[in-house]
């Protein structure tokens, strides 16, 4: 009874979010920046939800300065993800897309930096990244980035 009152009163909520693949070349290799976040305990790429006026890209290169402190510039968009959440105290179902971009850094300036349960560092593409990374699509989305990078003289 109390189940079906519950899937009684569930919403979809759709949502749209943006996010950066940071790299970085040094010595003929390639580096991605990941994140830590504590609180959800994961390894992942900086994204976040769109604020009110806000396009895609802009989206994508705020998070980035939030949880990272790296300003960037955007080279291309290199693909999208999508996922569900069940928000139980809400009584919510949030299916998010997450639109990513291929973005190189131009400045760090750690006073952009406001996530402060977030750390960050940088990984040279193979194992360990992909050991260290929390989410299959993610992955995906930085072997697309990694190819981009590697047929295209690495711009």
């Amino acid at each position: 009874m109390e189940e079906d009152k519950l899937i009684k009163n569930l919403k979809l909520v759709i949502e749209k979010e943006a996010g950066g693949i940071l790299f970085k070349i040094e010595r003929d290799k390639i580096f991605f920046l990941v994140i830590h976040r504590v609180k959800q305990n994961d390894w992942s790429l900086p994204k976040g939800h769109l604020e009110a006026g806000e396009t895609l890209e802009e989206c994508a290169l705020r998070e980035i300065v939030e949880e990272t402190g790296w300003r960037g510039k955007i080279v291309l968009k290199i693909g999208t993800m999508n996922y569900t959440h069940h928000d139980r105290k809400k009584n919510t179902i949030r299916n998010v897309l997450v639109n990513f971009f291929l973005v190189k850094p131009t400045e760090e300036d750690k006073s952009f930096f406001t996530e402060k349960d977030h750390s960050h560092k940088w990984i040279e593409y193979g194992d360990e990244l992909f050991n260290t990374l929390t989410y299959p699509a993610e992955k995906s989305l930085v072997k697309k980035a990694y190819n981009y990078l590697r047929n295209n003289g690495k711009k």
